[in-house]
């Protein structure tokens, strides 16, 4: 569904309604969990992480879980949405890192439990072990509040 918006005097915006809005923020959950895990993980940008096959690899495995979880919880994510998502870090500047790795090493506090600690959460809440997501959880969660002293 696409709907315009108008306003007296100014330009229209058109934008799409998704048919089901969670397909669209899953989506989205998925990789900046992959992405922000990633880099404040490793510390590493993304062309980094793609140098190397264990970062890759970790990058795919993370989006995985995630795809796995919202299968679970009922949302019918694309088929390809990990290749699709990964195709799209791969197009990305290779000095991008995810805003929980610049949050890291600037000492800031850190959206984990909104990231890979909710992911983390949903997938005890149905059962399931999520141990890439767990993983990055419990090796970022000590900085949650920022940097320790």
């Amino acid at each position: 569904m696409t709907i315009h918006a108008f306003r007296p005097g100014k330009t229209g915006i058109s934008a799409e309604l998704p048919p089901d809005i969670r397909v669209t923020l899953w989506e989205k959950f998925l990789f900046i969990c992959a992405f922000s895990g990633v880099t404040a993980l490793t510390r590493l940008p993304l062309g980094q992480v793609f140098a190397y096959q264990e970062t890759s690899d970790l990058l795919t495995a993370v989006m995985k879980e995630g795809e796995a979880l919202a299968r679970v919880c009922g949302i019918a994510l694309p088929g390809d949405i990990v290749e699709r998502s990964y195709a799209t870090l791969q197009v990305l500047e290779p000095e991008a890192m995810g805003s929980m790795a610049f949050d890291l090493l600037a000492g800031r506090r850190l959206e984990i439990e909104a990231l890979n600690g909710m992911m983390v959460h949903l997938g005890q809440e149905h059962g399931m072990s999520l141990p890439f997501n767990s993983a990055i959880y419990a090796a970022l969660r000590p900085y949650a509040n920022g940097a320790l002293r």
